[in-house]
């Protein structure tokens, strides 16, 4: 499968996820072909751990080991599963008995008739009302594990029905079955989801490591780089510095990031990949008439945008044809929105088809019109199989992905008519599109897993190497902030713990005056004077120039704010020092901290 082993540190390395789903798209491919890489190193024991209820997760690794994304050097592990296997040995024993429970109890199973669960509502509740305790069942029906909702209780129970742990907190619970499977050695947890992230938090320790991959924007839709958080996003980015490691799938990800919560050196780039496919020789017809979408019928892909399109590239070219594979919640409107806009005849919905592939590989192009991706692995699949892509320039992956004109092309976001102007465009010409198929095939391939086995592998390298120079911010204070004829001049003082808060040589300083109407950035970088006795006593002096006929041009007309920026190792904090308005090639400000 890697034909390069790149090296990784020793230890057990866990892809953290609620579920595995077999339903499920790029990201668990993602997280399944990076546990196989790992599997493939000495040293190195690849798991992957999930939190949720899976009452049939045996079968799930069956069926995904009979498609090869999974092997059987990956482990697989869910947390209930694993207490209700333990031998009274590793479990140990505990002390007061787990009382009985006085409610109405809904018995579950799993599909070999095996008991896996007890679930208890109040009398008259609905069967989809929040239970208040859920058992966890050993295969004798025992239990191993109880969920209480309140108060909230998460108990650990021995083979005699003895309370062996409690934890008040699922995340307490999680951390410590996850040092447990870990055991003794290196640690590495890596988190594809940001909404179960939270439950790690705090599991940073110094044979722990902690990774987190985010696949999408943290903006939603267009947003800016400053705009509003995603509710997901909101409860994580404020502590980054809590991870050793956080990816993006892109460098334009990456440095938006870096704009909002500071250039920390634990953020990484690692694109996502694809298994390289030769094509036949000679290759199959391409129908210059067909194009295709592979996508969760759901709001993000915004599938309305390309019925739209698809009806007006009819207007000029009847024969035009769209193949849709995917399901979701909104598949009947858009079925609705195809009649209505009288395309019906011209549109099939296929719903999951795993010949989606073959139909790629005939097509003359893939479309996509989502509102946000990260990476999207759909249109690397496409491009391995030598179909050109049509897409939404859009945060993030496209435009990385497509060199425009060559071997596809990009498109102003929402701009439907454009978008079946590029469709007129490619299908009116046959050798266009072998031009254009050749190209995407060989971008693909620069996607292969062998890079992204070694973009990995230095994520782990660095995460493993920056254990020692982990730094906390608990308080920091700005004294004397001047900006001034061109030169700011300020005095930082900062309370600070971790293992790198010694290297007092290693904070860095930012000045960044950014546009409120545009969002437009510009820093510039400060000299940072380390303190003589320490950060907390007499501080960090902070001293730059700017270049006000540079900095005034680059805001144009609008309000400007000014805020400092200080990086140690892999914290950040931030404060705004200045408000002002840049008008006539001036910059003038009515408020300086």
């Amino acid at each position: 499968m890697f034909p390069h082993r790149a090296l990784v540190p020793e230890g057990t390395y866990v892809s953290f996820a609620s579920a595995l789903r077999l339903d499920k798209g790029g990201r668990t491919a993602v997280m399944l072909m990076r546990a196989r890489m790992l599997a493939e190193h000495d040293g190195v024991r690849s798991v992957i751990a999930t939190v949720g209820d899976l009452p049939d997760l045996d079968r799930t690794r069956e069926v995904l080991l009979e498609r090869g994304t999974l092997t059987e050097h990956v482990e697989v592990a869910n947390i209930y599963d694993d207490y209700a296997t333990r031998d009274r040995a590793t479990l140990g024993t505990g002390t007061d008995e787990l009382p009985a429970v006085d409610l109405a109890a809904t018995a579950v199973n799993r599909a070999d008739g095996t008991p896996y669960q007890v679930v208890y509502r109040h009398p008259g509740a609905t069967t989809d009302a929040r239970p208040e305790v859920v058992d966890y069942l050993r295969a004798d029906g025992s239990v191993a594990v109880r969920t209480t909702l309140a108060p909230r209780l998460f108990e650990i129970v021995d083979h005699d029905g003895r309370v062996v742990r409690c934890h008040e907190t699922r995340a307490a619970f999680v951390q410590q079955w996850l040092r447990e499977l870990v055991g003794p050695g290196d640690g590495f947890v890596v988190s594809d989801s940001r909404r179960v992230l939270p439950l790690l938090l705090g599991l940073s320790e110094r044979r722990m490591h902690l990774v987190a991959a985010f696949h999408n924007p943290h903006t939603p839709g267009g947003g800016r780089w400053d705009s509003a958080l995603k509710a997901p996003y909101a409860k994580v980015l404020g502590r980054l510095h809590a991870l050793d490691g956080v990816v993006l799938l892109t460098e334009r990800h990456r440095d938006e990031l870096a704009l909002r919560e500071g250039a920390t050196n634990n953020l990484f780039v690692v694109p996502n990949a694809v298994e390289p496919r030769t094509l036949p020789d000679p290759a199959p017809p391409r129908d210059l008439k067909r194009l295709v979408t592979v996508a969760r019928l759901e709001g993000q892909k915004r599938i309305s945008h390309a019925l739209r399109a698809l009806e007006i590239a009819r207007r000029t070219d009847p024969a035009l044809r769209l193949d849709i594979y995917g399901d979701g919640a909104d598949r009947a409107v858009l079925e609705g929105r195809a009649r209505e806009l009288g395309i019906d005849d011209a549109v099939t919905f296929h719903g999951y088809d795993p010949g989606a592939r073959d139909a790629i590989a005939t097509a003359a192009a893939f479309v996509l019109t989502s509102v946000h991706e990260g990476y999207p692995l759909a249109t690397l699949e496409a491009m391995s199989r030598g179909c050109p892509v049509i897409s939404y320039d859009i945060r993030y992956g496209p435009r990385e992905q497509i060199s425009d004109g060559v071997d596809g092309y990009l498109v102003a976001p929402g701009d439907v008519e454009a978008f079946a102007a590029r469709i007129l465009d490619l299908t009116s010409s046959a050798d266009l599109v072998a031009r254009m198929s050749a190209a995407a095939h060989e971008k693909a391939a620069e996607h292969s897993p062998r890079r992204f086995a070694e973009d990995w592998a230095r994520v782990f390298r660095t995460v493993k190497a920056q254990e020692s120079s982990r730094v906390t911010f608990h308080g920091v204070v700005v004294h004397a902030a001047r900006l001034d004829g061109g030169r700011f001049v300020t005095r930082l003082r900062a309370r600070a713990t971790g293992t790198g808060a010694s290297d007092v040589g290693m904070l860095s300083a930012t000045l960044d005056h950014i546009g409120e109407e545009t969002g437009e950035v510009v820093q510039t970088p400060l000299d940072v004077r380390a303190p003589k006795i320490s950060p907390r006593v007499d501080g960090f002096r902070i001293a730059g120039d700017l270049d006000t006929l540079a900095l005034a041009t680059a805001m144009g007309e609008q309000r400007v704010r000014v805020r400092l920026t200080v990086v140690w190792h892999n914290a950040c904090w931030m404060t705004d020092v200045a408000h002002g308005q840049a008008a006539g090639g001036r910059l003038t400000f009515d408020r300086v901290s």
